[in-house]
């Protein structure tokens, strides 16, 4: 499925979390705009994680059982993004016009009509 940039978006995080399936995590809060997403912190560095990807074992602990990255896409207006994945209202996605892949919120994207 593609979806049409209809709002400029440029990553907010130049050092994104990068984990591995088995990576212990602490749990902080759910971000208040966008559910699911639980900003957490690892021995190294710390950013957004989904929840699908989240073992909690506590409410301030968990385990990653999956191998994630919260690299984010940048897109301009006009560019066309490939769905790979959809998790709580953010996709991750390739962009067309860069070949680069990252997450990018659905806010800024409009569904294109694919010809059948």
């Amino acid at each position: 499925m593609k979806f049409k940039v209809i709002k400029k978006y440029e990553s907010q995080y130049k050092k994104p979390i990068v984990v591995t399936c088995g990576t212990k995590i602490e749990i902080g809060l759910e971000d208040e705009q966008w559910k699911g997403w639980f900003f957490c912190k690892t021995h190294d560095n710390r950013g957004w994680i989904p929840k699908q990807v989240i073992d909690f074992k506590s409410d301030t602990e968990g385990l990653i059982i999956k191998d994630y990255t919260a690299k984010e896409l940048d897109a301009k207006k006009g560019d066309l993004i490939e769905k790979i994945v959809e998790l709580n209202e953010w996709i991750w996605g390739v962009n067309q016009s860069t070949l680069d892949k990252g997450w990018i919120p659905l806010d800024v994207l409009q569904k294109c009509i694919e010809d059948k």
